[in-house]
């Protein structure tokens, strides 16, 4: 049998206004975080791209960023980070939510525009693990030293170890985060290395059990080694030299990223990044020497003059290649509300499911802007129509891949009024 693209239609109308949650602040922004997979998505961390710097330069956003706010429909704040402060020419903003529906969405509203405000900016409600090392010591609940050290000291904001070398037991002593992990998560770092150093990962069931990754043979610029250890009378050995084979340059800070978890009880890392150089490894590697449960994020040490330094690490769960954030037009705020006219209509869409001709009815006697946009914000379908009295307006859509889409009318004041499409087969 042919298969047939359809169109299916939400029947409640998505209306790109909302009440004036936040009293005092001057502009604002819908935002909708789309799912277009077939499972929900639970607890997650989800990135977006916004540059911040605009709304800065024209006086409309705190240059750090304090200002900014995001909530639900009902009021209620969503956790959020930024990457970087506001004046930043780009920036990715975090947020959290509990939980995104099956092929649905979730429509969030984002502010800005207030002085004298202190910020909400808080990588610990939207991360699993989180430390940025703005305190002036290391944090007793994030962190812990195994054997002796050194250096174990924040430092201008920057996490500095070393171990003692070999006063007593193996030169390769280290530090731990306290928390451990046994599902697959993303840690994201910027850290500067020797090759007398390194970062890695230990045992959450055998506190000695350990591996790091170092530079070795490539000279330093390169990491490939993984150097394994689990006693306390020696330095370990190598259990593979040409992993994750990505460049590392030596006393330099770099941002990192690496995917790791646990599979058939075997740690599994199958992607290791330098972000800075977009130095990219995706070879799989299981560290086969030992089985665990859980694993901690550790740096280590060779000797008390080999300092590592850590800026920051945040530890996440993969955000589903399903979910992406759409960001809406600014509107200006009142006192009462959002300064813009609601565009009230009650449109019927037929018929429902629909191929590529689509039939709309309800719309006033005035001339629209249609736009047929993907969850990416690219716009597939773009018409400019008039609608006379009582009159059907006709649309012959594209042919569309299966997905979650938006179809929106905007009239000549700049009242908008979106429907939600889900694109299907039969």
């Amino acid at each position: 049998m042919m298969k047939k693209i359809i169109l299916i239609l939400t029947l409640f109308p998505q209306v790109l206004f909302a009440q004036n949650c936040l009293s005092g602040w001057s502009w604002y922004r819908p935002l909708t975080v789309y799912n277009s997979g077939t499972d929900a998505v639970i607890d997650a961390s989800i990135p977006f791209d916004l540059n911040t710097s605009i709304w800065v330069g024209e006086n409309k956003l705190q240059a750090d960023g304090s200002d900014l706010r995001i909530t639900d429909e009902s009021c209620n704040p969503i956790p959020f980070f930024m990457d970087s402060a506001a004046n930043a020419t780009g920036n990715v903003i975090w947020i959290k939510l509990p939980s995104i529906p099956a092929n649905d969405s979730v429509k969030l509203q984002l502010y800005y525009g207030k002085d004298s405000v202190e910020s909400v900016i808080n990588g610990e409600d939207v991360f699993l693990f989180y430390d940025d090392f703005s305190a002036d010591s290391v944090n007793p609940d994030k962190w812990e030293a195994i054997g002796g050290y050194t250096n174990f000291k924040v430092v201008d904001s920057i996490f500095q170890y070393s171990s003692n070398g070999m006063l007593p037991g193996p030169r390769f002593k280290f530090a731990r985060t306290k928390m451990s992990f046994d599902e697959t998560v993303f840690f994201d770092f910027r850290s500067r290395i020797s090759n007398s150093n390194g970062f890695g990962f230990s045992s959450a069931d055998s506190t000695l059990t350990r591996f790091i990754f170092r530079q070795s043979v490539f000279g330093f610029d390169t990491l490939n080694q993984v150097a394994y250890s689990k006693d306390t009378v020696s330095n370990g050995y190598q259990v593979n030299g040409l992993f994750p084979m990505i460049r590392f340059p030596r006393s330099e800070f770099k941002n990192g990223r690496i995917r790791a978890g646990i599979e058939d009880s075997l740690l599994t890392i199958d992607y290791f990044a330098n972000l800075d150089d977009n130095s990219v490894s995706d070879s799989v590697f299981q560290l086969t020497q030992e089985k665990m449960t859980g694993f901690h994020f550790i740096v280590s040490s060779f000797l008390g003059s080999q300092t590592i330094y850590l800026d920051y690490l945040r530890v996440r769960k993969p955000t589903p290649e399903t979910v992406s954030v759409v960001v809406g037009e600014e509107s200006e705020l009142s006192s009462t509300g959002i300064n813009r006219d609601k565009l009230d209509l009650s449109i019927h869409l037929y018929p429902n499911p629909a191929h590529r001709n689509l039939t709309i009815q309800g719309l006033p006697s005035e001339r629209f802007y249609v736009e047929l946009i993907n969850l990416q914000g690219q716009i597939l379908f773009a018409k400019e129509v008039f609608v006379r009295e009582n009159e059907k307006l006709e649309l012959t859509l594209p042919e569309l891949p299966e997905g979650l889409y938006s179809l929106s009318f905007e009239n000549n004041q700049g009242a908008r009024y979106t429907k939600m499409l889900m694109i299907g087969r039969q």
